[in-house]
């Protein structure tokens, strides 16, 4: 019988080109789009996942779970936040729910003509209209987990976003 030791991030921020999961908000951020919700986003650093991971392997245990998840932010304020530190102009027109439909309408109709992938899909736009807290309670108690700050994670991933840009 194996026994397995899982840990759940939630949305995990990294620096990357952009363009791949969580790092298409430093990607958008980027490209100095207009367009925001206010929906919540949980959040943690890639940095606190793998010190997360070292930790479950020193710790032996066996069979647990664990939640990696630092906080929680609205996308509003999390794109304003990379844009600052990018100094790029931070998007300014909220979006409302049939506003984000159309969205999404539009992208699949232009995934469908260019072949390229949709920025934005109804799978993505449900889990961001799900408001959901994760409790990290677990990993602090068991594992002695502190993480990051988001000024402080983000502050590392717009660094390396920049270097990543700046060296294509």
């Amino acid at each position: 019988w194996l026994e397995v030791t899982m840990i759940n991030p939630s949305v995990i921020l990294a620096a990357a080109d952009g363009l791949r999961s969580s790092s298409r908000f430093f990607g958008y951020a980027w490209g100095e789009h207009l367009f925001y919700t206010d929906y919540p986003v949980s959040y943690v650093g890639a940095r606190d996942v793998a010190e997360m991971l070292f930790r479950v392997m020193q710790s032996k245990s066996n069979g647990e779970k664990f939640i990696a998840n630092s906080g929680q932010v609205g996308v509003g304020e999390l794109l304003s936040r990379i844009a600052q530190r990018l100094k790029k102009r931070p998007p300014s027109i909220k979006v409302g729910n049939k506003m984000l439909d159309a969205v999404v309408f539009a992208e699949y109709i232009r995934h469908l003509l260019t072949g390229a992938k949709p920025a934005l899909t109804r799978q993505s736009v449900m889990l961001l209209r799900e408001s959901v807290s994760y409790d990290n309670s677990k990993a602090v108690k068991e594992l002695g987990m502190s993480f990051r700050s988001l000024d402080d994670t983000l502050d590392w991933c717009c660094s390396e976003f920049l270097n990543f840009t700046t060296n294509k």
